[in-house]
């Protein structure tokens, strides 16, 4: 088996957009990829180096480029982003399309038996599976792990007991 051609130290962390960092990587280097996205909460969050918006917005100067990439590489990711944007609504689309053109990449640099664990929305898991279902081919999905629900203090409620960790977190296995 050919050992593969590291471009970047074993290890190394990126501070900074990951798409920007992934374009830059050789092909079928990574072992193990965790994502932890915003969660689209509507607010502004700190994070290191600064405040960030969490909150998706269609903006036809990055997103149109986007899905014209998308499509090119292959149109039923565009299918299942145009179905949430009309059953769910564009800002998903929006997500769906700013985390396709990741996915598409983070593929690229996965090893054959590489994994790939994402935490997501609760809102946005399903349509985020058809997205990686297309890319990462759905005979390829191991598991989904969602997180136990706290019992409820209150045994008279009109709603589920909060989770001890927010969303879901899928994994799949290449």
């Amino acid at each position: 088996m050919t050992q593969p051609n590291f471009n970047v130290t074993p290890g190394t962390g990126f501070h900074m957009d990951n798409l920007l960092a992934l374009r830059g990587m050789n092909s079928s280097i990574i072992d193990l990829i965790a994502m932890d996205l915003p969660f689209n909460t509507g607010r502004n969050r700190e994070a290191v180096g600064g405040q960030y918006s969490d909150q998706w917005f269609w903006v036809e100067k990055i997103h149109g480029p986007w899905m014209e990439q998308i499509k090119d590489s292959n149109r039923a990711i565009v299918e299942v982003i145009e179905a949430a944007m009309h059953t769910h609504s564009e800002n998903l689309g929006a997500f769906l399309c700013f985390l396709s053109v990741r996915l598409i990449e983070f593929r690229r640099v996965l090893k054959d038996n590489g994994s790939i664990y994402f935490h997501c929305d609760p809102m946005a898991i399903h349509y985020t599976k058809g997205v990686m279902d297309v890319i990462f081919g759905a005979k390829n999905f191991r598991n989904e792990i969602v997180w136990k629900r706290q019992t409820s203090n209150n045994a008279v409620t009109k709603s589920y007991g909060k989770t001890s960790i927010l969303g879901r977190l899928v994994s799949g296995v290449v």
